[in-house]
């Protein structure tokens, strides 16, 4: 995996609108975006929008919340377009059974999926594989605390409790949830299917960068098809804990960091 890029801290529209990003077989493109826009900023990524998703928007209560959702989805749409050749406000963005959006009808199909935690969002994108990625900013996790026994096995709870500390229980706590929550997005179950079924390796909420399994008891046959990869770098860089979900392939997945300004990867 390529290191990270600076985080974009403006949501600039590019101007590099037509062009076309390569995805490779076992390739997973990581975007990190920037959810403050105002002005004719704000007003190109309203323009992006469905009419559903207007509408979506409009039911926000609160005035930040509803830029948020307009920037991430209007985002969504333009990286869309640029992976499948299809005009962004004329692709159609359909939801599966248990709500996890997809693509409807497209030239060239693309797996994605979005995340997004207070101005900040995660996108991934798949050409061959389902994925879900998951962003929790730090602030969470001592929330997350409050809701440790719908969140840990058994045994995840009693190994988390065993930490030295309260900061290091609440942030093994932020990291099982979001390698948890990327998982069931992955699937498209959602929460669906009960979190505390699920084993999580402790190497991923004690830091570790490494691939891991997550095995789901009753189907560990389904989960074993799928390949956990833990984002540590964005606690630091992001402020927040993050990890990516996609299906197994024949060959290894490879995370490629991409850059919104060039929309070119970092990696050579």
């Amino acid at each position: 995996m390529n290191a990270p890029l600076p985080f974009p801290t403006s949501t600039t529209p590019p101007s590099s609108a037509g062009r076309r990003i390569p995805i490779r077989t076992g390739e997973i493109h990581l975007w990190a975006v920037s959810l403050t826009a105002e002005g004719d900023d704000y007003r190109f990524w309203l323009s992006l929008l469905s009419e559903g998703e207007k509408q979506r928007a409009d039911r926000y209560r609160f005035d930040q919340d509803r830029r948020r959702f307009v920037v991430a989805r209007g985002m969504l749409r333009h990286l869309l377009e640029e992976y499948t050749g299809t005009e962004a406000t004329r692709l159609v963005i359909d939801t599966d059974t248990h709500g996890k959006p997809r693509l409807v009808q497209t030239a060239r199909p693309i797996h994605f999926n979005l995340a997004h935690s207070l101005d900040r969002a995660l996108i991934a994108f798949s050409r061959d594989s389902a994925v879900g990625v998951d962003f929790e900013d730090l602030s969470h996790q001592d929330r997350v605390v409050e809701v440790m026994d719908s969140i840990c096995t058994a045994d995840e709870k009693a190994a988390i409790a065993a930490l030295g500390d309260e900061a290091a229980r609440s942030r093994a706590l932020l990291r099982l949830w979001s390698a948890k929550e990327a998982f069931l997005k992955a699937m498209g179950t959602g929460l669906h299917v009960d979190p505390t079924a699920l084993c999580v390796s402790e190497s991923v909420w004690t830091g570790s960068a490494a691939p891991s399994p997550v095995r789901w008891e009753g189907s560990p046959g389904i989960s074993s098809r799928y390949a956990l990869h833990p984002l540590p770098d964005c606690e630091d860089w992001l402020g927040g804990s993050a990890a990516v979900v996609a299906m197994k392939l024949a060959v290894p997945h490879r995370l490629v960091w991409m850059d919104l300004a060039s929309e070119v990867s970092a990696a050579a």
